[in-house]
Parts: C-alpha cells; sequence; structure tokens
C-alpha cells in the first residue's frame, strides 16, 4: 500500500511525481516569509526607538544634523547657536563647537545603531515567522 503524503489537496510525493514539491505552495510560503519580513523590518526598529530614546536623544541629533548641513552650504561657523543639553542647561556655543559635542554625537549613533539592529532582527524574525504559516498536515491514512 503506497501512501501520498498531502497538503490539502495536492500530493507532494506519490505515482508519478516522485520528490517533487508542490510549487504553488513553496511560492506561497516564501511570499508570506518575505512579506512577514518586510512588515516586522518596519515595525521592530519603530519599536525599538519609541522603547529605548529619549526625547533629546532626537533633539541631539536633529540640532547636530541641521547644524552641519548649515556649516556645509555655507553658514558662519563661528556663529554662535543655543544647545539644551541633557541636564537642561542651555548652552550658548559656536556652530563648529556643537558638531564636535559628543553628547548629540552619541544620540545620533544611538538612534541610527537602534535602528539598524532592530531592522536586522525584525527581518530575520519576520522571514522565520511568515515563513512558517502553511504547516503540512499528516499523512492520510486509508479507509
Amino acid at each position: 500500500m503506497d501512501e501520498v503524503q498531502t497538503v490539502g489537496l495536492r500530493p507532494l510525493h506519490g505515482p508519478g511525481r516522485p520528490g517533487m514539491t508542490d510549487m504553488r505552495r513553496l511560492r506561497s510560503v516564501l511570499l508570506f516569509g518575505v512579506a512577514g519580513a518586510a512588515l516586522m523590518a518596519i515595525l521592530s526598529p519603530v519599536l525599538a526607538l519609541v522603547r529605548d530614546t529619549t526625547g533629546h536623544d532626537w533633539y541631539a541629533a536633529g540640532k547636530l544634523v541641521v547644524t552641519e548641513a548649515m556649516i556645509a552650504v555655507g553658514f558662519d561657523p563661528s556663529a554662535t547657536t543655543e544647545y539644551t543639553a541633557a541636564d537642561g542647561s542651555v548652552r550658548r556655543i559656536t556652530r563648529l563647537r556643537l558638531i564636535y559635542t559628543v553628547e548629540a554625537w552619541q544620540a545620533r549613533s544611538h538612534i541610527l545603531s537602534t535602528t539598524t539592529d532592530n531592522v536586522l532582527l525584525g527581518a530575520g524574525a519576520g522571514f522565520a515567522g511568515g515563513g512558517g504559516t502553511d504547516a503540512p498536515e499528516s499523512p492520510s491514512r486509508g479507509a
């Protein structure tokens, strides 16, 4: 008695199809895996940024980027600007000094590393979780 393993109504192995896989099932598993990876690659870093960063991180990183851009397009690097430190104190420093502030660099680095780490983590988790949505049934038994 030759048993045929089935997924739904399509035989995976059996007479006339030795060792062939159902291409529709394979395509759907890959599609769900890629969709899961894309969704988790977006969702995971967003949740991590909300959880792991502060308002000051975003302020410092944004101030750093804008100041670098202003200097790059020709604004005076020796002009003063106000910068609010993490402890709440307001400092008047030059633009050039602001772009070398360790606190601002650390804030930007923290945001970027949190994002990249969680994109990779989310994509891996999404592909692993999305690919296992269509589990095969147990082999059918003759009546």
